[in-house]
């Protein structure tokens, strides 16, 4: 696995939950992922020949809503700065058509181009979908420009220099941040960035605990699985039985944007569910009905697709060749996010959407939020940071 991957995903499993400080840029904070780079203080810059690309990761700094700044000067190059960005030389192997100009790397990037003048795109292996683009053909003259980026969830503004464009996409709601150059022409180019001042915003929405981090107060245990709260992190793990367990919210829900960090502990599948109500058999076994936003181990993983127990199964098949199935780290802690508005359910893991789901016929329009164990799940999973606000 790539080391800009692990970076990136390590560093969005650590994301804040309010706004932080401006982000401290100097030149030990450059993780060179491709290319010759020279970083110098608060500049860097490299040369790439025909065929060539380079990155250069920003360490740390996996951001959710943000604001930001930079210059740079380009020629001969395709030059600009990915953001929420996320890497995976597994995916470009498997699936990916193209890339942001680095293999394996996807998101959104800001980019001036010779031949089309400042983009912003978005990538998530299916080919690069324009948001927007100001200006044309552009010489590349070694003239600084001066870039603005502000990023709060699905809504984009860019400034460049003089003109500005503004995009609505939620397709990456988090993620890392480097800068890429690419050749564009025969003899290849050169490009430099200074100046990149980052705030980090957190989440900007009002968003409001479900977990206080002490006990399982606001929630009801449902079968014979253990759950517990330890350092102020909730653990399932399988009983004697090793069956069917639930933690859920006391609380019922309709619509709502719902997120949780999670580790599973080994193998077994598990999962956050919502719109569900449970009923117990005779000898104590809950029966739940309701929606499960899945959380499994698996490289690629399903984790972030819908499964309606006892109903109609998956509400879209887990397609493995999609970006959202390689950015799971089955051993360290992730991040799933579900939103569900009227018929329509968005899920996002690490920060990827992974399914965007209008349904023709919804059987459930309310109901709990509820941790699942599995049956097989012994070793357990563990959750934290449970949040929800308004969609």
């Amino acid at each position: 696995m790539h080391k800009l991957f692990l970076l990136l995903t390590t560093a969005l499993a650590a994301l804040p939950l309010a706004a932080q400080a401006p982000i401290t840029i100097n030149s030990e904070s450059w993780n060179p992922a491709a290319g010759e780079w020279k970083v110098e203080g608060e500049s860097a810059s490299v040369a790439v020949v025909k065929g060539e690309s380079a990155a250069l990761i920003l360490k740390d700094a996996a951001l959710h809503d943000f604001e930001l700044s930079y210059e740079f000067q380009s020629n001969g190059v395709h030059a600009g700065l990915a953001f929420r960005a996320h890497q995976s030389d597994a995916f470009a192997k498997a699936e990916a058509k193209s890339d942001l100009g680095v293999e394996g790397l996807y998101g959104y990037i800001a980019t001036q181009s010779p031949s089309k003048g400042f983009q912003l795109l978005a990538n998530e292996g299916t080919g690069e979908h324009v948001l927007g683009r100001v200006g044309g053909e552009d010489k590349q003259d070694d003239e600084w420009h001066s870039v603005s980026i502000s990023a709060r969830g699905g809504k984009v503004h860019v400034q460049f220099d003089d003109a500005s464009l503004d995009a609505t996409d939620e397709t990456f709601i988090g993620g890392g941040l480097a800068f890429c150059v690419a050749a564009a022409g025969k003899e290849g180019g050169s490009a430099s960035f200074r100046n990149l001042k980052v705030s980090d915003l957190g989440r900007t929405e009002e968003w409001r605990s479900l977990f206080n981090g002490k006990d399982t107060t606001g929630w009801k245990e449902w079968g014979s699985e253990k759950w517990s709260v330890e350092d102020g992190t909730i653990y399932g793990r399988s009983g004697e039985k090793k069956s069917e367990g639930y933690l859920a919210t006391e609380e019922r829900f309709s619509e709502f944007r719902v997120r949780g960090r999670f580790q599973m502990l080994g193998d077994g599948n598990f999962g956050l569910f919502f719109h569900s109500t449970i009923t117990p058999k005779e000898d104590g076994y809950p029966v739940i009905a309701g929606v499960q936003g899945e959380v499994e181990p698996g490289y690629p993983s399903s984790t972030g697709w819908a499964y309606e127990s006892y109903k109609r199964g998956w509400l879209v098949e887990p397609p493995k060749n999609s970006l959202a199935a390689y950015v799971l780290d089955p051993k360290g802690w992730n991040e799933i996010e579900i939103r569900s508005v009227g018929k329509v359910i968005t899920t996002w893991v690490n920060g990827v959407r992974a399914l965007q789901f209008d349904d023709p016929k919804p059987n459930l329009t309310e109901g709990s939020f509820a941790l699942q164990l599995h049956t097989g799940g012994v070793d357990g999973i563990a959750w934290k940071d449970l949040y929800v606000t308004k969609p």
